[in-house]
């Protein structure tokens, strides 16, 4: 099921593509064609990156949940395989906010600010979502997962079958 956003992304990336395809091939070179047709290389662009972006192996994205399940099938423990693609995901968000703010400092260095603030804004913004998400998807199978222990050992914990003696003596 992770991988269904990534396909279906694919999915419409190809069928803008199509489009933009049958536009070119069949218009008369109006200007409403053109419109058309730019308008379709956008979203099938903007489709094709948004389903790389993500199949990138790291939570919460959708590649990060394949990869979690693959290694949870491997390992046999879910905490386990999701601190990987957390760390993983982290290191991704770690990657984008230093982009971000590498893109800021060029931009001031060569006196572009203005014009590339909202990218370097929206990779700091987008770093930040993801590192959180990340660690917050975590921490949710952590006390999910103490709380599925606690439950298995509760009934061992208080046994107390047996003579007052034999109880009293238990660990």
């Amino acid at each position: 099921i992770a991988v269904a956003g990534p396909v279906s992304s694919f999915l419409l990336a190809g069928f803008f593509w199509i489009w933009l395809f049958a536009v070119e091939r069949l218009s008369d070179g109006s200007t409403a064609a053109q419109a058309a047709g730019a308008a379709f290389l956008y979203l099938a662009a903007a489709n094709l990156f948004l389903a790389v972006f993500n199949l990138l192996p790291g939570l919460p994205l959708d590649g990060g949940r394949a990869l979690r399940a693959i290694l949870w099938q491997r390992r046999k423990d879910i905490l386990s395989a999701t601190r990987t693609t957390m760390k993983i995901g982290v290191w991704l968000a770690y990657m984008l906010i230093s982009y971000g703010l590498l893109l800021v400092a060029s931009a001031v260095m060569r006196g572009r600010l203005l014009q590339e603030f909202m990218a370097a804004v929206w990779l700091l913004v987008l770093g930040v979502f993801l590192k959180s998400a990340a660690e917050n998807d975590y921490r949710y199978r952590e006390r999910q997962y103490a709380g599925e222990q606690m439950e298995r050992n509760d009934g061992k914990q208080w046994d107390v079958s047996g003579t007052v003696g034999a109880v009293m003596r238990a660990p």
